[in-house]
């Protein structure tokens, strides 16, 4: 997981949303509303509006649909909320439903490699098998 306390609000506009995404370089970052991911306002959405309108527009009107799961919840959890809803990310929260951060790709595949080196290590096998037998 990748910490983060604060996302895009959803009362910022969408110029804002721009310079949240290339502060983080991300393609996306979760839609907050009172410290509680709402959706999700990615990169695509703000390059699809032309930059002088980026201003004058909300990032309520041009969020999508987000995902979310709790920091209590595992890795497996969270791929398969992803995978199913197709998004690249997911906003975590902590017990109170306030952003504790994001999980991504590459997040998850860290967590695997992380999890795979412990296993060799410790001279257990990984709980996957990474390739069928031919």
């Amino acid at each position: 997981m990748t910490p983060r306390v604060v996302g895009v609000d959803l009362d910022l506009s969408m110029l804002d949303a721009q310079w949240a995404l290339r502060r983080e370089r991300v393609a996306a970052l979760p839609v907050t509303n009172a410290g509680r991911p709402v959706g999700r306002v990615t990169w695509a959405a703000v390059q699809a509006l032309p930059e002088p309108e980026r201003g004058g527009r909300m990032v309520r009107d041009a969020m999508e649909d987000g995902v979310v799961v709790a920091l209590h919840e595992d890795g497996w959890t969270a791929l398969r909320r992803m995978a199913e809803a197709r998004v690249p990310l997911v906003a975590v929260v902590d017990e109170e439903g306030l952003l504790a951060g994001t999980l991504d790709w590459n997040d998850l595949q860290r967590g695997m490699n992380r999890a795979e080196q412990e296993a060799e290590r410790d001279g257990t096998r990984a709980g996957w098998q990474r390739e069928r037998p031919a």
